[in-house]
């Protein structure tokens, strides 16, 4: 099982440094529109900011997204502001590509959490064949 969490600020708006500079940390990645969405030949069609977890890619969800709180702790009411805004946006985002039964569920105080910064949760599930599969 893999699992990848980002959270990803986007804006129609404000360009990349802007949004660092609302939301008071640094993103792992930024970009703005126009540019060359990484591996891929796609423009971007608005600006934005990522941060990915800091846990290995093995790790249950729940550490994922407490590594997320942990790297903008502080910060809360900055991303609730800019979510508020018409045009930018706040999300979530879980990629879980797992071979039995997706381990999904989000504690109360994620929620609690999510709704502290403006948030909505993006979530895509991909199987992977299992060893029994092949």
């Amino acid at each position: 099982m893999e699992t990848v969490v980002r959270l990803v600020v986007t804006s129609d708006t404000l360009n990349s440094e802007d949004i660092t500079s609302r939301v008071g940390v640094s993103g792992t990645r930024t970009w703005n529109v126009g540019d060359v969405r990484l591996g891929t030949k796609i423009k971007e069609k608005e600006n934005g900011w990522l941060l990915n977890s800091s846990v290995e890619k093995a790790s249950e969800l729940e550490e994922h997204i407490e590594s997320i709180k942990s790297l903008v702790s502080g910060f809360e009411d900055n991303f609730k502001k800019f979510a508020s805004i018409e045009g930018n946006d706040v999300e979530l985002s879980v990629v879980l590509y797992f071979s039995d039964r997706p381990p999904l569920g989000l504690e109360s105080e994620d929620i609690t959490w999510l709704y502290k910064i403006g948030a909505s949760v993006d979530i895509d599930l991909y199987p992977m064949p299992s060893e029994d599969d092949s």
